[in-house]
Parts: structure tokens; sequence; C-alpha cells
């Protein structure tokens, strides 16, 4: 899914074009405390805005080679136009990984 082009349509079909839109990846990692040794579990976040769909091949491949139950994935920020040139943001979506 995250290699596919995204496509904005309203209730009934019209299809919008994307300006710009915002990707984040959240990926479970750990952190090691460098005093005790002790790890302990954390996130991390990787966020970059994109003009064109799909995003960035090197995001896709690194996204495929790394991701793992409990990660997210979310659009944001999407800003789409109409046919006349009208601006407009689009919900946001997120993915849990399971």
């Amino acid at each position: 899914i995250i290699g596919e082009k995204i496509y904005i349509v309203d209730n009934k079909k019209v299809g919008y074009s994307i300006s710009s839109y915002q990707f984040a990846y959240r990926k479970l990692g750990v952190t090691e405390d460098e005093q005790t040794g002790k790890i302990s579990p954390t996130f991390t976040l990787q966020a970059t805005l994109f003009k064109a769909t799909p995003i960035a091949a090197n995001w896709i491949q690194q996204i495929k080679e790394q991701v793992k139950a409990g990660d997210e994935l979310w659009f944001f920020d999407v800003i789409a136009k109409d046919a006349q040139g009208r601006v407009m943001y689009a919900p946001d979506v997120k993915f849990k990984v399971k």
C-alpha cells in the first residue's frame, strides 16, 4: 500500500489533484542508558513534505525493509485542489501495522 499513488475523491466520486501532503513513519526502536546499560523501548518519527504521489522511492524502500508490528504510517496536511483551482484539506489517514 505504501508504494501506491494517492487519490482524493469526494462522496460524489469527483477527483481532486494533490498539491502537497506530509507523510510520517513512527517506528518502535530502543534506547540504551549509557550509565546503566538498561535498554528501553522508544519511538522514533520520520516525516517529510511531498508534492508528488506516490511517496519517493527511497522512502518506500526504507519502510519496506524496516516496517514491523506496532509501527504507524500516516498521511496528513493533505492539500487538494478542485477543477476550479480552489484549495482544501483532505482528511488525515493513519495506518497501524499489525
